[in-house]
């Protein structure tokens, strides 16, 4: 992959992230769920579970566009709503929530170099107030997560 393309897959990433429009961007609830298959949300809720996630972050690659939703549980979120949810989850500390957008479009850039979609698990394990999932503590303590 040339530097070009993997500066836009990442740019694309992150303005999915902080909620500006690129491409069809995440505002377009009727095209994301069209896009989104139903065995990819119960694989989601389940890794979820399985890592006892206070939410997970689902990007994919569709064509030239990359969806991004953060799902909590069953609920999920898209555009602007991720970075109110992720400047929230760090107590409206900027600058963690900056390093957590960092973090996510790293992540999904690695991800997406080998597969069609990825995810990101946020999960602090000094606080379960944020917890959208119940599941696996034990195994939860093994998943590479932000926290």
């Amino acid at each position: 992959m040339d530097a070009k393309k993997m500066k836009t897959i990442k740019r694309l990433i992150h303005a999915n992230l902080v909620g500006e429009e690129i491409g069809i961007g995440n505002s377009d609830a009727s095209i994301i769920l069209k896009e989104i298959e139903k065995d990819e949300v119960d694989a989601i809720v389940t890794i979820g579970r399985l890592h006892d996630a206070d939410a997970v972050v689902f990007f994919k690659n569709i064509g030239i566009n990359i969806i991004t939703l953060l799902f909590i549980g069953r609920t999920f979120c898209s555009g602007d709503e991720i970075k109110d949810y992720l400047f929230e989850y760090h107590d409206g500390d900027s600058e963690k929530t900056e390093n957590c957008i960092k973090w996510l479009v790293n992540t999904a850039f690695e991800g997406l170099k080998t597969e069609s979609a990825a995810l990101a698990i946020l999960r602090c394990d000094n606080s379960e107030i944020w917890r959208g999932f119940r599941g696996n503590e034990i195994e939860a303590k093994k998943t590479n997560s932000l926290h």
